[in-house]
């Protein structure tokens, strides 16, 4: 196996599991001496790492390495990061490798405990209370780490369990409460397709209140802005209006209709308080004077 070196721009967290894989078969004896070899990026670099073998253990070499080339936090930092930790995806069976080894990483670094590191992890996952309450006989302060793995194993063969169609698309952050019944069911979440139609919902009515709230002003000069159609008129109607155009009402009760006998506006020859003879009478009057 070849041994991998330190490429510009990666991390010693990311290459020192790799390194430590490559010389598993070395006593870390050997394994140190290589240490100026592989970690050649630069002068300072092959400094550093030289300064390193000085340490006893393969760990502690690679720990002081980690520390000089990475920056490495302090705990206190560490641990906030770990409490932070949230996955960058929708956790499912393609994501729940990443983040268990990101959990698993920052866990150590900050140096957590096995059961807290499985509690993080599971955290985000469909289904936690009842995952928890399944498995809380194996997630125990002495949990080890092959224990921590074979917990990861059950949670991922629960999660294949479920059907694609529906696997949520979004998980809810979950409180864990350790005197929950066993029967307890985590809560569940809307599928995609839901989300999709409860926003679609939400938007046409917002869109029809928004109509309802507009107001309209009429674009006929000579008509009085104060004028208004009756809505029960208005619901009535047969048709426009053939004098005004209007809805509402009839040219019987047109304002704009024209009286016969005045030429006035918005009244009818019978109520027409003009002089003169009626429509009717006219005639009468006629034969009278002959």
């Amino acid at each position: 196996m070849n041994i991998p070196h330190l490429k510009k721009g990666q991390k010693v967290q990311e290459w020192r599991p790799l390194y430590a894989a490559a010389t598993a078969t070395y006593k870390d004896a050997e394994a140190i001496k290589f240490l100026p070899i592989v970690v050649d990026r630069s002068p300072a670099d092959q400094k550093w790492a030289t300064a390193a073998t000085k340490q006893a253990t393969l760990k502690e070499a690679l720990d002081e390495l980690e520390s000089r080339l990475d920056g490495r936090k302090t705990r206190f930092v560490a641990m906030k990061d770990f409490f932070n930790l949230k996955p960058t995806a929708t956790v499912s069976l393609e994501t729940l490798s990443t983040f268990f080894f990101q959990a698993l990483e920052a866990g150590k670094a900050a140096e957590i405990s096995n059961d807290v590191i499985a509690i993080k992890f599971l955290e985000f996952v469909p289904g936690a209370t009842k995952l928890f309450n399944d498995n809380k006989a194996h997630i125990k302060t002495d949990m080890t780490e092959d224990q921590l793995i074979a917990f990861f194993d059950t949670v991922r063969a629960k999660l294949a369990t479920l059907n694609p169609k529906d696997e949520p698309r979004a998980v809810k952050e979950e409180v864990f409460q350790l005197n929950t019944a066993e029967s307890s069911e985590a809560e569940e979440v809307l599928p995609k397709w839901a989300e999709e139609l409860k926003s679609q919902v939400f938007a046409l009515t917002k869109t029809f209140k928004a109509r309802n709230a507009a107001t309209f002003t009429s674009t006929d000069s000579s008509m009085d802005e104060s004028y208004m159609v009756d809505k029960e008129k208005d619901r009535t109607s047969k048709g426009p209006c053939p004098i005004c155009k209007k809805q509402g009402h009839s040219k019987k009760t047109c304002y704009r209709r024209v009286c016969g006998r005045c030429s006035g506006k918005g009244h009818d020859e019978d109520m027409c308080a003009s002089r003169g003879p009626r429509k009717g009478h006219s005639n009468k009057g006629a034969q009278k004077s002959r």
